[in-house]
């Protein structure tokens, strides 16, 4: 004999967890009282819509993207840096000297900017002439040809800067910087010191 219970017979905390069948789907619909996150996937991104996601929820190292993909960022934000100070001591025959500052992982949808800065004395008793410009950009990789340079005051000072904007072409750029201090052949000494700054960075697009 099948005993049938009528729902007006059952009173509240007769049933328990036990006596509901493991494969029986309850619509949350008919549940009452759950947050609207009980009943929310939250593996689904599009369903987060306000809040704070914890660091803790992000990889410890973001994958790489490309400057294309940015919006809403100002152009001219910076991607990356670097920079190289230079002190060039001078003391009897001199040459030429550089150095070279280079930026790994760029995007070709970026630009470089370029800026350098400085100053020297170098001086000889017979005040040759040397050579004009003192310091100059003197050679690119992985970016469009670009050129810069401070010329000289007087036959022995200089002080200046720089600055300039080029499109990338590769993913590693290098700008060479040089300060001359070639002198013509019949003089065979020279003091002195050239000092300053040498920086390339990755800007973003303003497109």
């Amino acid at each position: 004999m099948v005993t049938r219970i009528k729902s007006s017979q059952i009173t509240d905390g007769t049933i328990l967890n036990a006596d509901v069948n493991a494969s029986a789907a309850v619509a949350a619909s008919k549940i009452n009282g759950l947050a609207t996150s009980a009943t929310t996937d939250t593996t689904n991104a599009a369903n987060i819509g306000s809040g704070i996601l914890p660091d803790a929820r992000l990889p410890a190292t973001l994958p790489a993207i490309s400057g294309e993909n940015l919006t809403g960022i100002s152009a001219g934000a910076s991607i990356q840096m670097k920079h190289s100070s230079f002190n060039f001591n001078y003391g009897g025959n001199p040459v030429d000297k550089t150095l070279t500052v280079t930026l790994t992982g760029c995007s070709t949808n970026n630009f470089l900017r370029i800026f350098g800065n400085g100053s020297g004395t170098l001086g000889n008793p017979d005040s040759p002439t040397w050579d004009d410009p003192v310091f100059f950009i003197n050679g690119v990789t992985g970016a469009g040809n670009i050129t810069g340079s401070v010329a000289r005051a007087d036959s022995r000072n200089w002080d200046g800067g720089f600055t300039r904007v080029t499109n990338l072409t590769g993913s590693t750029a290098g700008i060479t910087f040089t300060v001359g201090a070639n002198y013509p052949s019949n003089y065979n000494h020279v003091s002195g010191n050239a000092s300053g700054l040498a920086l390339v960075e990755e800007i973003v697009s303003s497109t």
